[in-house]
């Protein structure tokens, strides 16, 4: 797998090429019901049950940079991307006109977008989320990440647990099969410290898949899984590649004001 910038989406070679694009973006945007043209009837649905303006906004901006981004790479306006829901939850293209792959994640004031030709995941977790990574680990863990995770530093737990989390919600996003699979199941920590497989297995479907971590701004850890290829792990290691991802301003999103406005 090849993850590189790409700044521009309408540079993003969809082929059987392997390569992959990853762009973030800030959610923190006070004019964001400019995006809402962006949405479909579905999403503005969705969106009007949130309790609070906060978890709205998010949404929103959100799902307005994911159609932004596809409709540049399909020569359409946003609004006019056509998504449905698979049986586990996971957005793929309606019409299928080309193999064109894509997966969304966001958390707290940031989101991930990830394309490619071929099935892949993202996930990004801000590190303050308030969670209890210690009970956590029981549910989320196997027996053997568990047994690595007791003999990291207490400082590191908490960053180890969203690094090991976000890879495993990677995976899972990436087989369509999401969270109807328990996260104990795809195992990513298998060594102290950072040692974490870049190879994950799901047993229970027979699968292989390559994962990254990423790092899309501080304070933030993210993830980027794809179909496992031989190939990869030493075309990253020759070409000493690491995944870099993108910013999208949302200036280049948000339509224009009107004339003399």
């Amino acid at each position: 797998m090849h993850v590189q910038a790409c700044p521009n989406p309408a540079a993003l070679p969809v082929a059987p090429n392997r390569a992959v694009q990853l762009w973030t973006a800030s959610l923190d945007c006070p004019a964001w019901k400019g995006l809402l043209p962006l949405l479909s009837a579905d999403e503005v649905d969705r969106l009007n049950r949130f309790s609070f303006e906060r978890d709205a906004r998010r949404f929103a901006v959100s799902h307005a940079v994911l159609r932004w981004l596809l409709g540049h790479l399909l020569n359409r306006p946003p609004e006019d991307v056509a998504l449905r829901v698979e049986a586990h939850g996971k957005p793929v293209l309606k019409d299928g006109v080309r193999a064109l792959h894509f997966s969304l994640s966001r958390s707290a004031e940031r989101t991930l977008v990830g394309v490619a030709a071929q099935p892949l995941g993202v996930d990004i977790e801000c590190l303050a989320t308030p969670l209890d990574v210690e009970a956590l680990a029981e549910p989320v863990f196997s027996s053997r990440e568990r047994e690595v995770f007791e003999q990291t530093r207490p400082e590191t737990r908490r960053e180890v647990f969203f690094r090991s989390w976000t890879r495993k919600e990677a995976v899972l996003k990436a087989t369509g099969q999401g969270l109807s699979i328990p996260p104990a199941a795809v195992e990513v920590l298998l060594a102290s410290g950072d040692g974490m497989a870049r190879q994950a297995a799901v047993t229970c479907l027979g699968s292989r898949w390559q994962v990254d971590t990423l790092l899309p701004e501080p304070g933030y850890v993210g993830a980027v899984a794809t179909a496992f290829s031989h190939e990869a792990p030493r075309a990253l290691a020759e070409a000493g590649l690491q995944p870099r991802i993108a910013t999208l301003c949302l200036e280049a999103i948000l339509p224009s004001p009107p004339p003399g406005s």
